[in-house]
């Protein structure tokens, strides 16, 4: 978790500088170590993309991941469906569709408490901006490793702020 200031929102958290440095080749060298707070074991469930956002937005609780999914999911199919389906979706009816489909999932069946199929996983190119739009966030999103090439850094506004 990386946060500038992050003393005042959690005043009791303390860097492990150990983990920092354990973990530095996965972090991207344009992000200062000394803005890292935390390093979080997030579970791999299939969940793990809604888990994140639910630690991030809970302070620390990853269980709650089910209401994350719900926001974003209620974000798609009524606040912000105009939206997705013409620039999420660059238009398609069909990749609307499938983006229904995979929100939906867990949210509309009740089989959250599953393991989440591959086909339903968090999808960074789609959802970074759908996240943005629905929990109304700022995200910086950093890839290390070979992707980096392919995915530079990018800043994602939600649509409200524009």
């Amino acid at each position: 978790m990386i946060e500038n200031g992050s003393e005042e929102l959690w005043p009791n958290k303390k860097r492990s500088t150990q983990a920092l440095h354990d973990q530095s080749s996965t972090i991207h060298p344009d992000i200062p170590l000394s803005y890292i707070t935390d390093s979080v074991e997030i579970k791999p469930d299939g969940w793990c993309g809604f888990r994140t956002l639910s630690y991030l937005e809970y302070k620390s609780n990853q269980d709650k991941y089910a209401d994350i999914k719900k926001r974003m999911h209620e974000y798609v199919v009524a606040k912000g469906k105009s939206i997705c389906l013409s620039y999420i979706c660059g238009g398609s009816q069909t990749e609307y569709e499938k983006l229904v489909k995979r929100m939906s999932y867990g949210v509309a069946f009740g089989d959250i408490e599953a393991d989440c199929p591959k086909e339903y996983w968090f999808d960074g190119s789609v959802d970074i901006q759908l996240v943005a739009n629905a929990l109304e966030w700022l995200i910086a999103c950093y890839t290390s490793g070979p992707w980096a090439k392919y995915h530079p850094p990018l800043l994602t506004l939600p649509y409200s702020v524009l």
